[in-house]
């Protein structure tokens, strides 16, 4: 195996390294059933929660501004999933109305309006909170 290199074996590492537990990966496979995930498929990840705001500076796009993007995607790679990762539980039903020739995924489990109350903020203080006190 010496003439596969440096890389292959980095890779073999990481891939023995980082793969799921017996625990995660059931959880994993339990969240693409709940989904109906087909693969291939396109991930979108679209944030409209807290980070749409001018404090942190982030230009939020619109559905309409989506479409193009993801029908050049989808078609580029011959794609009729996508998979969307979001913070806005409207916008889900939006880009299906704008593009019901697609078949859309979304794991709903998270109770998302948690998301707009301040929740994970708190969330965030704590953790950095411990994360000071383990590092101290």
């Amino acid at each position: 195996f010496k003439h596969r290199g440096t890389w292959w074996w980095m890779a073999l590492g990481l891939q023995f390294v980082m793969r799921p537990s017996q625990e995660l990966e059931l959880l994993l496979q339990a969240a693409r059933r709940s989904v109906g995930f087909r693969s291939p498929a396109l991930g979108v990840h679209v944030r409209h929660g807290e980070a749409c705001n001018e404090a942190h500076a982030r230009k939020c796009v619109h559905v309409e501004e989506l479409e193009p993007s993801i029908r050049r995607m989808a078609e580029r790679f011959e794609l009729r999933s996508v998979y969307l990762a979001t913070d806005n539980p409207w916008i889900m039903h939006a880009l299906r109305d704008r593009m019901p020739d697609l078949r859309w995924m979304l794991l709903d489990a998270f109770p998302r309006e948690l998301l707009n109350t301040g929740w994970t903020q708190t969330l965030m203080t704590r953790i950095g909170r411990i994360h000071r006190r383990l590092g101290a």
